[in-house]
Order: C-alpha cells, then structure tokens, then sequence
C-alpha cells in the first residue's frame, strides 16, 4: 500500500504518507526481499511511530495498534475483500465493533472494485 502513495504523491505532493506500527523491528522476520521494499517505504514516509517502542512481546501490541488508530481516527477506508480474508479482518472487525458506539466510519473497498477503477482510468486516458 506504500507504494502506491508513494506513485500517487507524484501528482498529488499535498498527500502524506505515515506509518504507525505495533513495535520495533515489526519487519524483522520477513525475507529480504520484502524486508528492502519496506525499508525503502519507510525511508519515504513522511512519518513513522510505533505503539509500542520494543520487539515483539506479544499479541497485545498488535491490538493495542488497531485500538489506538480507531481511537484516533474518525473513520476508515480499508481495502479488504471478506470473500478473501486476510490479516486486515482483524482490523475490520474492531472498526465494526467500535463503530457500534460511536459515530466511526468504515468505508471497503473490495479489490474487484480496485481493478473495475483501474480498468476506468486506463480506458479514460486512452479515449
């Protein structure tokens, strides 16, 4: 998801990109692939914090992570399939339920929407 605000930030300069992460050294078991094009995000970024400033303990960071964005937020866009459920379906469920009491908005975009949008601009820049 960095990548494309990066992509995106060359013709909108206005938008920021800012990572909040459940503890230090959150990519530290991917493989190096994956760890260099998150390094390379994270040193474009236009903030970066942690929740939690130690290595992984336990679950709970991860919760505490989705509890403080859903506090701090007014509401959420997430690109999320629930046909295809990933790790973001722990996040959704927690929105759903604080959205329960309270007048947070949780907004999905599915990714067969994502490539109906796409498929729309391309078609548009050839016409």
């Amino acid at each position: 998801m960095g990548e494309v605000v990066l992509k995106v930030k060359a013709d909108y300069p206005d938008l920021k990109l800012a990572v909040l992460l459940p503890f230090t050294n959150f990519q530290s078991n991917w493989n190096e692939k994956n760890q260099g094009l998150f390094n390379t995000i994270i040193e474009k970024a236009d903030y970066l914090n942690y929740t939690s400033n130690s290595d992984y303990q336990n679950p709970g960071q991860l919760k505490n992570n989705q509890e403080f964005i859903i506090r701090n937020t007014d509401g959420c866009l997430l690109f999320y399939d629930t046909e295809h459920e990933g790790k973001v379906k722990f996040f959704y469920e927690a929105a759903k339920r604080y959205q329960e009491t309270s007048t947070y908005e949780v907004d999905l975009i599915s990714f067969d929407e994502l490539q109906w949008f796409i498929t729309d601009l391309e078609e548009e820049q050839f016409d």
